[in-house]
């Protein structure tokens, strides 16, 4: 069986370090349609995709549910928020024990497969 996390907090609405603007409406889009059958999300480090399944860049594993809830408290309190539950590779276990990639960061297609709405 593979491990599966409890959900975990993937972005927030407002500004993206890389200055991206992520909104509400669009997490809450993704909430309400991500299906892995449809398109499966995977993790890929830095958002490189590799070629070969050992390679440097090898999907490290998958996200298999999504939901999208407002934060109570703190800094972000009333923002709008996607949780994700993933299935991590072996690799991106170890490296997230090492200290290494342990913040989160996803790729939004804003018009997904011609609906008019995020995935």
């Amino acid at each position: 069986m593979k491990l599966k996390t409890d959900f975990i907090r993937a972005a927030v609405e407002g500004k993206t370090a890389d200055g991206r603007d992520i909104t509400a409406e669009q997490l809450q889009q993704i909430a309400a349609s991500y299906h892995q059958d449809t398109y499966n999300a995977r993790i890929w480090p830095e958002h490189i995709r590799g070629v070969m399944p050992d390679g440097l860049f090898k999907a490290l594993g998958d996200v298999v549910e999504v939901k999208a809830e407002r934060i109570k408290g703190g800094a972000l309190d009333g923002k709008t928020a996607l949780y994700v539950k993933i299935e991590p590779h072996p690799d991106l276990i170890a490296m997230v024990r090492s200290g290494q990639k342990v913040h989160l960061s996803v790729e939004i297609d804003p018009r997904f497969a011609d609906t008019g709405k995020a995935y």
